[in-house]
């Protein structure tokens, strides 16, 4: 159990679970410098509303993965992976990889702008969550790509989110969105992959992997 504002991480991107509940205001993440999470919970998992399980912005740094952002005249374009990334004032996106049934692979990112470099534009990491029972998500589980923050700079690529369940249920979201192009010649990051995989769908949220 997650909760009381605590960020837990295992020390390990693999972890074993009998139940797994993230309260409101709870954060499961994964260690800075580590990109993946897999969960195998044997019971139940609940992500309550304001609950978070994400691995957003865990993926590729700026200019780095297979679907990087291009990087020309100071301006960088969007990475790529489930969905091509935007182009820039000056130069293509990035471009798709990976397997959209079986996601693992990181959200690459962003092409660097202008100036020294501040940050952003990483791509979303990758969560493989296995339950054996009820998976239900009032809050957020996601793997978006981060915005670019550096002038012109692109934005990431969503990352990997495979999901199995006995069911499915909750009104949260479910997300591996793009990050945004920094304003006004970046392009914006692709969408990243998800895969849902159960018998017993009952999940009234939102799922996206839109482009930044």
């Amino acid at each position: 159990v997650i909760r009381g504002g605590a960020v837990a991480y295992p020390a390990s991107p693999s972890l074993l679970l009998s139940n797994l509940v993230i309260n409101s205001s709870g954060v499961f993440t994964c260690a800075q410098g580590q990109t993946n999470l897999d969960v195998e919970v044997l019971r139940s998992a609940t992500i309550d509303a304001g609950g978070v399980m994400a691995v957003d912005g865990r993926g590729f740094g700026a200019g780095a993965g297979p679907g990087a952002g291009l990087f020309m005249s100071s301006i960088g374009s969007g990475a790529g992976y489930g969905g091509a990334g935007g182009a820039s004032s000056k130069s293509p996106g990035g471009g798709t990889y990976g397997s959209a049934q079986e996601p693992v692979d990181w959200g690459s990112g962003g092409g660097l702008g202008y100036g020294a470099a501040t940050g952003g534009s990483d791509g979303g990491g990758a969560i493989r969550l296995t339950v054996g029972g009820a998976l239900t998500v009032n809050g957020r589980l996601s793997a978006n790509g981060n915005a670019g923050l550096q002038d012109d700079a692109g934005g990431g690529s969503g990352g990997s989110l495979w999901l199995s369940a006995a069911a499915l249920a909750g009104t949260g979201t479910i997300a591996a969105d793009g990050g945004a192009g920094e304003l006004y010649e970046g392009g914006g990051g692709g969408g990243g992959r998800i895969a849902i995989y159960t018998p017993l769908n009952l999940f009234g949220g939102l799922v996206s992997a839109a482009g930044g």
